[in-house]
């Protein structure tokens, strides 16, 4: 592949997400050469590990999940870091509890006190986002509810809230 095409293909990605085509694109073609990526299919997988370097949950927004008959390499990292994002916006005194990843969602239980919440992502391969703007929520009667009370729905701006609004229920 000529220096001239990797560049054209390295826009394509960074313009698709919505990056800017400033000084960025020097170090990107640097990391590029070093690491050794020959392949344009392998561009995906470098560009996901340039995000890895951001800190917030964020990162995924936009991202397309390769399918797959099993756990990927993108997926585990997208579950370990909303799980990570959840822990950290749950309610005072409240803990999550029975933690789930399934195959391309997540789910789990919020518990404080004897109340517990249920919560659940859409499979992020066919509803990009979806993870971030409609989050199943509900009460449920312990840690293994998984019918509980009346769905309800939750951005992930807002699951502090609606954790809190059903807990107080």
């Amino acid at each position: 592949m000529k220096q001239v095409s990797i560049a054209v293909w390295i826009a394509h990605i960074l313009s698709q997400h919505r990056l800017a085509l400033k000084s960025d694109l020097t170090g990107f073609l640097d990391s590029w050469i070093i690491l050794g990526i020959r392949d344009v299919g392998n561009l995906k997988k470098l560009e996901v590990r340039k995000d890895m370097k951001k800190d917030s949950i964020e990162k995924w927004i936009g991202y397309e999940f390769e399918s797959s008959s099993g756990l990927t390499k993108e997926f585990s990292l997208f579950a370990r870091d909303i799980k990570k994002h959840i822990k950290e916006v749950l309610p005072h005194g409240s803990e999550l509890v029975n933690w789930s990843r399934g195959h391309f969602e997540i789910c789990g239980f919020v518990k404080r006190g004897d109340k517990f919440v249920y919560f659940s992502t859409s499979d992020v391969r066919h509803w990009q986002d979806n993870w971030n703007v409609n989050i199943l929520v509900r009460t449920a009667k312990h840690e293994k509810d998984y019918t509980g009370g009346s769905n309800g729905y939750s951005t992930l701006a807002d699951f502090t809230g609606a954790i809190e609004r059903l807990l107080t229920i």
